[in-house]
């Protein structure tokens, strides 16, 4: 009797994955025009140059992540969801601040939430969690 091996191919990337991964980046972009808008009423409160370096740690983390989960590693995602848990309550004051200061950056604001939450959503379905999960 002759044995066959099942072999398993790794699952193809879920559109749902390259969906939040697009919108996190989409929500990066949105990030990068908000700090270039919010960069004088930011550094009225800040040196420049703290705001400068905080701005691009920031942005690293973040492309780190974004890089990650789109290499199937679940920590990354993980993390992204814990730090926006983490940063949504803080956000709402500045966004409110951000609102009477420059009402396009308070829309880019609500619109990078918007984004991210959106991404976060794609991120935890079940297509996701099941390519998440091969990819150990």
């Amino acid at each position: 009797m002759e044995s066959t091996t099942v072999q398993s191919n790794p699952p193809e990337k879920p559109a749902q994955v390259n969906n939040a991964l697009n919108l996190l980046y989409a929500s990066l972009a949105v990030g990068i025009i908000k700090s270039i808008l919010d960069l004088a009423r930011i550094a009225s409160r800040a040196p420049i140059l703290f705001t400068i370096v905080t701005f691009v740690i920031t942005f690293g983390i973040l492309i780190f992540l974004i890089v990650k989960i789109s290499t199937g590693r679940n920590w990354a995602r993980i993390t992204m969801l814990i730090l926006f848990l983490i940063g949504l309550p803080f956000s709402i004051p500045i966004i409110l601040q951000e609102f009477s200061a420059n009402f396009v950056v308070g829309i880019l604001s609500i619109s990078q939430i918007a984004l991210q939450i959106i991404a976060l959503v794609f991120l935890f379905q079940s297509p996701s969690n099941n390519w998440f999960k091969f990819k150990k």
